[in-house]
């Protein structure tokens, strides 16, 4: 009985991670069709200080592309 119960659980972890992934798959090729449409119209990429960055969050965030 122990054993069918932690198959259980197993199947169901899987089926939540499947599911996760799925989503940010989804939610990446989103953005990267929104940062291809952006590129496209000629906008510049919103900039924010420093500052209101650690205002915002209270340290400095740093992204590298």
């Amino acid at each position: 009985m122990e054993l069918i119960s932690v198959i259980l659980f197993d199947m169901k972890l899987y089926a939540i991670q499947r599911n996760l992934q799925l989503r940010i798959g989804e939610q990446g090729r989103y953005l990267q069709m929104m940062f291809e449409k952006q590129s496209k119209s000629g906008v510049e990429p919103f900039k924010a200080s420093s500052s209101a960055i650690e205002k915002c969050f209270g340290f400095y965030l740093f992204i590298y592309f």
